[in-house]
């Protein structure tokens, strides 16, 4: 048991995954770019309202390396 973990190559794969399945999209978010990290590793000083207006950015536009999903199957 535990979580299960798909590798695929975009996120139109992992909602094509799911949608072809007859699943319907209830969220969609992404995690794990972590643009202060980035950063923090060469040793660029940003400042924190703009770490955070672009962090929200990337979150926004599903550009993190951990897409999470939640679905519901569609009952017919």
């Amino acid at each position: 048991m535990g979580e299960q973990h798909i590798v695929l190559y975009s996120t139109e794969a992992y909602k094509s995954l799911h949608e072809r399945n007859g699943f319907k999209k209830i969220h969609l978010q992404t995690n794990g770019l972590d643009i202060d990290t980035i950063f923090r590793e060469n040793n660029v000083n940003i400042p924190d309202k703009l770490l955070a207006h672009l962090q929200e950015s990337i979150d926004e536009k599903l550009y993190g390396d951990l897409l999470r999903g939640f679905w519901k199957k569609d009952e017919k």
